[in-house]
């Protein structure tokens, strides 16, 4: 893989460096407080742009998107050139 064909690997070795969750992850959920009621920021696991068209990646390992994150990507998708 080379960064020039845009390649992006994973640099942190968990078996060296710890849990990259624990150790490194953005604490978003901090933000619970300054945002009304249930709303709560959301993670993406991968976004990009190209030519003003905007591309979201997000993957779930159980039942799938959650209300709220549904919500925001037909919104989103809705309101701009993206692509979820």
């Amino acid at each position: 893989m080379s960064p020039d064909n845009g390649a992006n690997p994973m640099r942190w070795d968990c078996r060296t460096q710890g849990c990259f969750n624990l150790k490194k992850r953005p604490k978003i959920e901090r933000f619970a407080d300054c945002l009304p009621g249930r709303i709560a920021l959301t993670d993406v696991d991968g976004v990009t742009e190209l030519c003003g068209n905007v591309l979201y990646l997000e993957w779930k390992s159980h039942q799938g998107l959650g209300d709220g994150q549904r919500i925001l990507f037909e919104r989103l998708t809705a309101l701009c050139p993206a692509t979820v």
